[in-house]
């Protein structure tokens, strides 16, 4: 047994989560997840549905305690929820709401109507303790689990802080929810092993996450994600002083990396990484086109593909993205290894179509889709764009000029919103979903 603290830090009297309403400090923190974790159903895996970021800290840090599995579905569709509770029967559901979530055993919490106190009890877990499942978006199918080990989750946890160097004078605040690999390396495991706050919320609007920013007198860290960044700087807002801004979940513009300085006064950096694999690299969108490796993080090219080497990583897990390495340390991405598309015996990527359809001047939100080809025809994409100004025949004049005619999109719709998840990707059965709809008008 090679056993690691449940957290890496002894500032028991340091505000450790931030809400409008409280600061909470490691030691209170402490106490509701041990008191928690004794009241917490008897079952081997815990389907970890919590909205709000405080509630799901302490009840990660509880579930942990004592011994069982975290779930971390992509998002809380009914769907999706009951699918993973077919693949784990043995499993409660801890939440924070009163909708129906599940059909499993629920158990409801709320820090704020919790017995209130204090300790300075950290109890130790073993690493080879299967901490928890992370479920990859279904983006591209399916959700994909992902097991993590606790040790390996701390050495990643690490690496981050390595990187980025944050200190007790720093506040996080995020768009992304915890149950997402990027949300929860940043705004739980990060914090629990060093001596920052973060806030307890889960900020959606702009004056939301205005308001979130504003809550601590230490310049903040936003950790983001390129939609948000987008809705934000649309929005116009004064916004607070910042440390930095920090951007995952899909590649982000030169362009838009530089709006975004602009609006908030404040550098802005990326972190690459995946569900699989958790943050292994990171750039400065504005001045670097490559990704630099964290420490002790190689790249392995051979016949599988891309394999990642590191400490935290030993089932070596496979990149899903076209990679080319400049040299031991930096990469460039040119997109996901699926995104690649072939029409008419031509290929393009939609990862460059997209960013050309939302570069649009008056296009809010968009994306190509591939329409599937009836047998002998030639498959064709289609775009779904959310626009108050545009009409379907503006957009097809601007891509005219800017992509090869077989890839035009043949229509376009117009829609109110699209149905994005909270990191703003669209799960596969969502897209299939609204085509349908849409083709059948």
């Amino acid at each position: 047994m090679n056993p690691y603290p449940l957290i890496a830090r002894n500032d028991f009297d340091r505000v450790w989560i931030i809400t409008a309403e409280d600061q909470l400090t490691v030691g209170e923190v402490l106490f509701q997840a041990r008191t928690l974790s004794q009241q917490l159903p008897d079952h081997p895996c815990c389907l970890l549905l919590c909205e709000q970021r405080i509630n799901f800290i302490i009840g990660f840090l509880a579930a942990l305690w004592r011994g069982q599995t975290v779930l971390l579905p992509p998002n809380r569709l009914l769907n999706v929820t009951l699918s993973l509770l077919d693949d784990y029967p043995d499993s409660y559901c801890l939440t924070d709401t009163d909708a129906g979530v599940c059909d499993a055993e629920l158990f409801r919490y709320d820090y704020g109507t919790a017995v209130q106190g204090s300790i300075t009890e950290v109890p130790l877990i073993d690493s080879t303790q299967q901490a928890c499942l992370v479920f990859t978006s279904g983006s591209t199918g399916k959700p994909v689990a992902n097991a993590k080990l606790w040790g390996d989750l701390v050495r990643g946890a690490r690496l981050l802080q390595l990187r980025y160097g944050f200190t007790e004078k720093d506040y996080l605040v995020a768009t992304v929810p915890p149950q997402h690999m990027y949300g929860l390396e940043t705004t739980v495991l990060l914090p629990m092993m060093n001596p920052v706050s973060v806030y307890g919320g889960m900020p959606f609007f702009p004056e939301d996450i205005r308001q979130a920013l504003s809550l601590s007198s230490k310049p903040a860290t936003l950790f983001t994600t390129p939609l948000h960044l987008r809705i934000c700087v649309q929005a116009r807002l004064s916004w607070p002083e910042l440390r930095q801004l920090i951007s995952a979940t899909a590649p982000l513009s030169r362009e838009d990396g530089i709006r975004a300085e602009r609006e908030f006064c404040a550098g802005l950096g990326e972190i690459y990484g995946s569900t699989e694999t958790g943050a292994i690299a990171s750039r400065n969108t504005v001045n670097e086109q490559s990704w630099t490796l964290y420490d002790d993080v190689k790249l392995l090219f051979d016949e599988s593909g891309v394999r990642v080497l590191a400490r935290h990583l030993p089932h070596r897990p496979i990149l899903s993205d076209r990679i080319e390495a400049l040299d031991d340390e930096h990469f460039l991405m040119y997109g996901r290894t699926s995104d690649m598309m072939k029409v008419a015996g031509k290929r393009v990527s939609l990862a460059d179509l997209n960013h050309k359809l939302n570069a649009i001047q008056g296009v809010e939100d968009g994306v190509f889709m591939q329409v599937e080809a009836a047998s002998g025809d030639v498959s064709r994409l289609c775009a779904v764009i959310v626009s108050a100004e545009l009409s379907q025949a503006d957009v097809i004049n601007v891509l005219r000029q800017q992509i090869d005619p077989v890839f035009l999109p043949r229509p376009v719709f117009k829609v109110d919103t699209l149905p994005r998840n909270e990191t703003g990707k669209i799960p596969r059965s969502e897209m299939v979903k609204l085509l349908s709809i849409l083709m059948d008008r």
